[in-house]
């Protein structure tokens, strides 16, 4: 399984994110606002990135994990 970090998924709410940050400090630093048709975008590569994905959204646990092989086996 590769990295969460090199999921299309991530970087999409990631970049997301930050814009909504941005926009939120917009009143306060007087930079201009990034447009509402970006996040659409972000959105739907979001949707996309997940749609494409080859396996599940699994965040691995430490080696203190007690639930058994057949256990996993029905979480895939």
């Amino acid at each position: 399984m590769k990295p969460f970090w090199r999921s299309k998924t991530f970087w999409s709410v990631l970049i997301a994110g930050l814009i909504g940050l941005w926009n939120a400090l917009v009143p306060e630093t007087g930079l201009p606002p990034v447009p509402d048709w970006i996040i659409t975008v972000l959105a739907a590569l979001g949707l996309y990135g997940r749609t494409v994905a080859q396996g599940p959204l699994v965040v691995s646990r430490a080696s203190g994990d007690t639930r058994t092989d057949a256990d996993r086996s029905r979480l895939r």
